[in-house]
């Protein structure tokens, strides 16, 4: 697994199945990593519980971000599981 980034902060959005993670997907790293809805990826909490997951979609914030695009995590993950200095990891096969 490769990490993609370390949770900072978390939204929950009225109406959507699961929450978004910020900073998400870094928008100028040369290692960016092209990522698709879907996309499998591991949570690591800080007390090394980990969840898998998927890439549920992504977000813009108002106002945007224009250093990460915000995350959107598969359905039935919760804030909870999710505290700030979580790693997202992505699959080997991601591009990076």
């Amino acid at each position: 697994m490769r990490h993609l980034s370390t949770v900072e902060d978390t939204f929950e959005l009225e109406g959507r199945s699961s929450i978004v993670v910020a900073p998400g997907i870094p928008k100028h790293d040369e290692r960016r990593a092209t990522i698709n809805v879907g996309e499998p990826v591991m949570l690591e909490a800080p007390d090394g519980t980990t969840h898998h997951t998927i890439i549920g979609g992504f977000e813009v914030l108002s106002p945007p971000n224009t250093e990460f695009i915000p995350v959107m995590l598969g359905p039935g993950v919760s804030k909870q599981m999710v505290p700030i200095g979580t790693k997202i990891w992505v699959n080997e096969t991601a591009e990076l």
